[in-house]
């Protein structure tokens, strides 16, 4: 929403974007969320480092559900050198493009993934 305000000029009431919750129990998992924040008006590529740092960190499993898989050299490495070394890596992205550019490249290093070890599968219709 700050990048929206930036580029816009708009201020908005932010919490009406907040989802209404109404669960008074507890939640239980053996996995965990890693929320951050990240902007394009920095200098610092946080994202980039929180997916290095779980992708380099896991010992059992990691699993991509992304709709634009747009890696770059580092993050290809991160997965192979972790698929290789006996982690699961499984990556899931849609089969029919909304954008056939970013598709393209979604695809780009599909072979050298698949080759570390990495599983890849493209789901439909999507």
């Amino acid at each position: 929403l700050q990048s929206w305000q930036f580029n816009y000029g708009q201020r908005d009431d932010y919490e009406k974007y907040k989802p209404y919750v109404n669960y008074d129990g507890i939640f239980e998992s053996d996995g965990y969320v890693q929320p951050y924040g990240d902007s394009p008006l920095d200098d610092e590529t946080v994202g980039e480092n929180v997916y290095l740092n779980i992708i380099n960190k896991a010992k059992d499993y990691v699993y991509i559900n992304t709709p634009y898989l747009i890696v770059d050299n580092e993050l290809v490495t991160a997965l192979t050198l972790s698929a290789k070394s006996g982690v699961e890596i499984i990556i899931v992205t849609p089969h029919i493009e909304d954008k056939w550019y970013a598709h393209m490249v979604t695809r780009a290093y599909y072979s050298q993934l698949i080759e570390a070890g990495v599983k890849i599968y493209e789901y439909t219709p999507g």
